[in-house]
C-alpha cells in the first residue's frame, strides 16, 4: 500500500476508533503529492478527521502518531509541546513520543495542508470525510475514492476551487459515495471511473451551478434558485448508482445554458468513454462535437495524446483540412510523433482514389 511513497518519509497523526480501526488527524510529509496508507499501525484507517488536512487545533483526545521512512514504521504518542514530551518522559513512559514542535521544526516534513497539498489518494477502505476535511486546500488538483467512502461532512471542499479531478477507483455500475462528494463541490468538476489497470470506463464533467436567494414579501421567506445544470446533473443517481441515461438527458438543455469551454468535455467525454450511451445521446454528443469539431481539435492537440487524436479523426469528427492543419500545428510545436501519426492517418483515412485513363480521351494512331 506505501509502494507509491517508498522513496519520502511521511508522518500521520491518528486517534483511536476502536481497537482495530483508526481516524486519520494530520499527515506530514516531503512532496504535496500523498497516497494514504490503508493500514497505519496495524490498524485500519477508516476516516478522515474534521479539518484533516486543514491547519486547525487538534482533538485534546489522546493522539498518536506513527512514521514511515525508506520502508520501515515508528509509532507512538504524540503531545503539543516539547515541555509537555519531558513531563510524560520523566514519568517514566515507555513508549516513543514526539511533540508537534518537533515535528514543525523538521526540516524535510511539510503539513500537508491548505497550500502544501496538490493531491491526495485515499484508502480502499476509508467510510468517512470529516467536516472541513480540505478547508482551504487551494492547491489541490485531484483526489482519488474508492465505492466504501459513503459519508462526507459538510464543507470537506471548502476553497479547494482547484480540485477539477475526481477519480472513482471503481465501475460505473458500482454504488459509491460519488453523490455525497458531488453535494461538496459546486464548482465544475471531472469525474472518471477507473479500474484497477487504470483503464477509464467512463468520464463525467458536472457543469458548476450557483445557489440564490430571493426575498419573498415582508414575512422574510426566502426561495432557493438554481442557475446552471450542475445541480440537475448531481442528481442522476439511485442507490448510489449513477444514472446515465438521465446524466444524458440534460445535455440539450445544457447546450441552452452552458457555455462550450463545459459542453465540449461533456460531449467528448460521453463520446470517448461511451459506456450506457443511447443512441439517442450519441447522436446529440456527435452532432455538438462535430459543430465544435476546431475547438475539439485544439483541445487535443495541446494534450498531445495520440488515442483520443485518432479516434477524433476515426470516426469522422474531423475533416482532411483540419487534419492538414493539425500536422501544421504539432510540426510548429515539435511534436513529431503527433506530425507522424497525423501524416499516417491523413493517409489511411482520407486516401483519395486513384484516377484511372478515360479510355475515350485516349488518342490512337488511326486518329492522325
Amino acid at each position: 500500500m506505501m509502494e507509491e511513497n517508498r522513496a519520502e518519509q511521511l508522518l500521520f497523526l491518528w486517534e483511536k476508533i476502536s481497537e482495530g480501526e483508526i481516524r486519520l488527524l494530520r499527515v506530514f510529509g516531503e512532496q504535496p503529492v500523498v497516497t494514504v496508507p490503508g493500514f497505519i499501525d496495524g490498524r485500519c484507517v477508516r476516516e478522515l478527521g474534521d479539518y484533516c488536512f486543514s491547519r486547525r487545533k487538534l482533538p485534546e483526545n489522546e493522539i498518536r502518531y506513527s512514521r514511515y521512512c525508506g520502508g520501515m514504521w515508528e509509532s507512538g504518542l504524540s503531545v503539543l509541546t516539547d515541555k509537555e514530551k519531558k513531563d510524560r518522559i520523566s514519568s517514566e513512559q515507555e513508549e516513543n513520543i514526539i511533540s508537534l514542535e518537533t515535528i514543525e521544526q523538521d526540516g524535510k516534513l511539510h503539513e500537508l495542508s491548505e497550500k502544501y497539498i496538490k493531491e491526495v489518494q485515499l484508502p480502499a477502505d476509508i467510510v468517512k470525510i470529516g467536516g472541513c476535511a480540505f478547508y482551504n486546500c487551494t492547491k489541490m488538483k485531484r483526489i482519488s475514492v474508492y465505492p466504501k467512502l459513503v459519508e462526507v461532512g459538510s464543507d470537506a471542499f471548502m476553497n479547494c476551487l482547484n480540485l477539477r479531478s475526481l477519480r472513482m477507483c471503481a465501475g460505473v455500475e458500482e454504488p459509491t459515495g460519488l453523490k455525497q462528494l458531488l453535494a461538496q463541490i459546486k464548482w465544475q468538476v471531472e469525474v472518471s471511473f477507473e479500474q484497477e489497470d487504470g483503464e477509464r470506463e467512463a468520464v463525467l464533467m458536472y457543469p458548476e451551478y450557483y445557489e440564490s436567494y430571493d426575498e419573498i414579501g415582508p414575512a422574510h421567506i426566502f426561495e432557493l434558485n438554481l442557475t446552471g445544470e450542475g445541480f440537475r446533473a448531481r442528481q442522476c443517481f439511485k442507490e448510489g448508482v449513477i444514472l446515465l441515461n438521465a446524466y444524458d438527458e440534460i445535455f440539450p438543455q445544457a447546450c441552452v445554458e452552458e457555455s462550450a469551454e463545459v459542453l465540449i468535455p461533456m460531449a467528448w467525454n460521453r463520446l470517448y468513454t461511451a459506456c450506457g450511451l443511447s443512441p439517442e445521446a450519441r447522436a446529440a454528443y456527435e452532432a455538438y462535437v462535430r459543430e465544435q469539431s476546431g475547438k475539439v481539435l485544439t483541445i487535443l492537440l495541446k494534450k498531445r495524446e495520440l488515442k483520443p487524436l485518432h479516434f477524433f479523426f476515426e470516426k469522422g469528427y474531423g475533416r482532411k483540412e483540419q487534419i492538414e492543419d493539425a500536422v501544421a500545428i504539432a510540426s510548429h510545436e515539435e511534436w513529431m510523433e503527433g506530425v507522424a501519426s497525423l501524416i499516417a492517418w491523413k493517409r489511411q483515412l482520407f486516401a483519395e482514389p486513384e484516377k484511372t485513363a478515360d479510355v475515350k480521351s485516349r488518342y490512337s494512331f488511326q486518329d492522325f
